[in-house]
């Protein structure tokens, strides 16, 4: 065999990470208003300057002749960072390079530039600490969820891309029948489980396989999206946090890192140790996430 599994950036196979809070139910106006305000102030100051509302389209039919208009639907807001350089990996120019979205119902962090973990960590935590302290005032968090998606691309025919050498086939989260064919495949896997301070936790893994339009050559590449999220319960947050919206917004964020180390681990299960050690993981610990 000729070809090999090659991570979508030279350092890792990271393609995108995503971070979130649900709340229990939608935000009144008044606490919406004070969300947009503190986006539109801390989302700029940290590079995400263009920012996007998705239109409603409405029709009116008061007249002889309906009339059909575009006004702002303000219940979803995106706060990004366009792409002005080229990372090393595949990430192109003009592309979304992160992304902050803020609804009246959640809140999001999508980095399409992911290096490391501590940097992510730290632009989520500016954004979800500012804007969780103002949404706590009236909601509590329902859930917080993080998904990493990974991306590796085969360098030679497709006919010698063979799964078994990226995946761990002794895998219990991987369909056993994939590791017999040649064309494209799904495996998608869920379930809940125990965790220490929320409810329940959703375990969620997706292996797809798809050929990509690379260089005007079709390649075949693997994607892993790996989820983990926390259900939290009414009494996730104690009385003496409650009344305190800081407190609870950190309360919060601090559940990420247990998120993070969730999925890492559940990767590490997934791909075979040749993989693991690619993109760094034969220390214990991927490199990017570090």
């Amino acid at each position: 065999m000729t070809g090999q599994w090659v991570p979508w950036h030279e350092a890792h196979s990271i393609e995108a990470v995503g971070v979130s809070v649900a709340f229990s139910e939608s935000v009144n106006e008044t606490l919406w208003r004070r969300m947009l305000r503190t986006a539109e102030e801390v989302a700029p100051a940290a590079g995400l300057t263009n920012v996007v509302s998705p239109s409603a389209l409405h029709i009116s039919f008061g007249g002889p002749n309906p009339v059909a208009r575009n006004e702002e639907h303000r219940n979803l807001v995106h706060f990004q960072r366009i792409a002005v350089d080229i990372d090393g990996g595949n990430q192109a120019l003009g592309n979304i390079a992160e992304e902050l979205i803020v609804g009246r119902d959640s809140i999001q962090y999508i980095s399409y530039q992911y290096s490391r973990w501590v940097p992510f960590l730290q632009q989520m935590t500016l954004f979800f600490g500012e804007l969780l302290g103002k949404a706590l005032v009236g909601v509590r968090p329902q859930n917080v969820r993080i998904e990493y998606r990974d991306r590796f691309v085969f360098d030679g025919e497709k006919s010698e891309a063979l799964p078994s050498d990226l995946l761990r086939e002794s895998s219990a989260y991987i369909a056993s029948h994939a590791f017999s064919r040649k064309d494209l495949w799904h495996s998608h896997t869920g379930f809940f489980c125990d965790a220490s301070g929320a409810d329940r936790r959703l375990i969620q893994i997706m292996i797809d396989v798809a050929d990509l339009l690379i260089a005007d050559e079709a390649k075949r590449s693997i994607g892993i999206l790996t989820v983990v999220q926390d259900n939290l319960g009414v009494g996730f947050l104690s009385e003496e946090v409650v009344d305190d919206p800081s407190a609870a917004s950190q309360l919060v964020v601090s559940r990420f890192q247990e998120l993070h180390d969730a999925a890492h681990s559940l990767f590490a299960q997934i791909v075979n140790d040749q993989t693991a050690s690619r993109v760094g993981m034969d220390v214990g610990r991927r490199s990017s996430h570090a």
